[in-house]
């Protein structure tokens, strides 16, 4: 990981925070979903998430489970989700939101640009565009830079 200094150039930096977000995204989906509601009569024993040395020994057969987060990193993602709300233009938001939708095991994202697209009634390209002016207003944010170029963020070939 780069260091976050004052000698990342803008593009690094909205490499930087697009990683963050990434990261705080699997991280939340790899939380656990149960024991969220109230539960009827059972027993108390909860399905438990699998370390890491469980999933070296999986078998065909066996179902697979994310890795349980540490402290550290739901801390971080914390943070990376408080940047979010920084993003006031609601479809920016809502794209940025849609783009960390990932899946807990292979980190992939669950809506291509034309699905985002489609959803929020925009082209993918647009789609594409509000991400990256929704990273710059983070970026601003964070780094202090007020005249971040839009142009540059949008032109990227890193997204």
């Amino acid at each position: 990981m780069m260091a976050v200094d004052g000698s990342m150039t803008g593009a690094e930096m909205v490499v930087w925070i697009e990683q963050r977000l990434l990261d705080a995204a699997c991280t939340l989906a790899a939380l656990p979903a149960h024991g969220l509601r109230p539960s009827s009569k059972g027993a108390s024993w909860g399905d438990t998430l699998m370390e890491l040395e469980d999933l070296l020994t999986l078998t065909g057969s066996d179902v697979i489970r994310p890795v349980i987060p540490s402290a550290a990193a739901i801390s971080q993602m914390d943070e990376a989700l408080e940047w979010v709300s920084w993003i006031t233009d609601a479809g920016q938001r809502r794209v940025v939101l849609f783009w960390m939708m990932v899946h807990p095991i292979s980190r992939r994202h669950l809506f291509s640009w034309r699905d985002i697209g489609s959803r929020m009634s925009v082209s993918h390209v647009t789609a594409k565009r509000w991400h990256s002016s929704g990273l710059a207003v983070i970026t601003r944010k964070i780094f202090g830079q007020v005249n971040f170029p839009l142009s540059k963020c949008s032109k990227m070939q890193c997204f």
